[in-house]
């Protein structure tokens, strides 16, 4: 059996690094194109290593799951993924946790998770595929970086996170921590913004439609699970905020002529490592 599944996992890992789709270059550029003033390298090093201890802490508060597996499916799933992401510079890992609860978020600098109980709620792998490309597209906007202004310029007060010099200090210690509450607050209490959620979703769609897979199965997905996010606060608009975001959805598939694609949901390989 063991043999059997490392094989299935070689097998996933050949198509989604090696069965690219067609015109993905085109798409590729678009979503790397995206200059910003974020993207020094001590700004991506200070991304990184406040992503880093925002994800510890998010690992204090959940349990991660310990099936191999399931694990290195959802990475392998996940890096392909990455290939796409506009963001060559950071290692993405992703960690099933053992929650039943219905979520997935990601920190800056690559760290993604996703929940037993999201996946549970899945039918297929582009539906996997597609929420995975959702939480990899928050960190190519960097949502929370800009956010929180997180950068590691020397006018910057998160400069020490890229340095020994005063990064020991009561006071960087005490910024870093208000600043971990606001970031941990953004992903589990207030949720972002209605406009970055669907940035986020334009930007996944194009990532998952470029690793092959059926982009419209977020559509799928959100509509199951009724909108699984935290809403926006600050949103005063007629429709209910899924709705916007359902036809902000269709507006991407349209635009990049993935509206009539036909493209893979992977149902078989989904449940026999995420069903089982």
């Amino acid at each position: 059996m063991k043999k059997i599944i490392n094989m299935g996992i070689f097998a996933l890992a050949w198509c989604l690094f090696f069965c690219g789709p067609i015109h993905s270059e085109t798409n590729r550029t678009r979503i790397s194109a995206t200059g910003d003033n974020f993207s020094e390298t001590a700004d991506i090093e200070a991304e990184i290593l406040f992503g880093r201890d925002l994800a510890a802490r998010i690992l204090g508060n959940y349990k991660a799951v310990t099936d191999k597996a399931l694990i290195t499916y959802v990475n392998t799933l996940g890096k392909g993924l990455g290939l796409y992401s506009g963001r060559p510079e950071l290692e993405f890992r992703f960690i099933v946790l053992d929650s039943n609860e219905i979520n997935a978020f990601a920190t800056p600098g690559g760290y993604i998770f996703i929940t037993r109980g999201a996946i549970g709620r899945m039918d297929n792998e582009a539906q996997l595929a597609c929420v995975l490309a959702h939480e990899i597209a928050h960190i190519t906007k960097k949502h929370v970086v800009r956010k929180l202004n997180i950068r590691g310029d020397e006018s910057s007060s998160f400069a020490m996170l890229t340095g020994a010099i005063g990064s020991n200090t009561a006071a960087f210690r005490n910024l870093l921590e208000t600043t971990l509450n606001e970031a941990a607050d953004i992903l589990f209490e207030k949720g972002y913004k209605l406009k970055e959620e669907m940035e986020a979703d334009s930007v996944g769609l194009q990532i998952a439609a470029l690793a092959g897979y059926a982009p419209m199965e977020l559509k799928t997905f959100l509509i199951a699970c009724k909108g699984f996010e935290k809403k926006d606060a600050s949103y005063k608009g007629e429709h209910p905020q899924l709705t916007v975001r359902l036809k902000s959805i269709n507006q991407t598939l349209l635009e990049n002529g993935l509206d009539k694609q036909t493209k893979a949901k992977v149902r078989r390989r989904f449940h026999a490592y995420a069903k089982k």
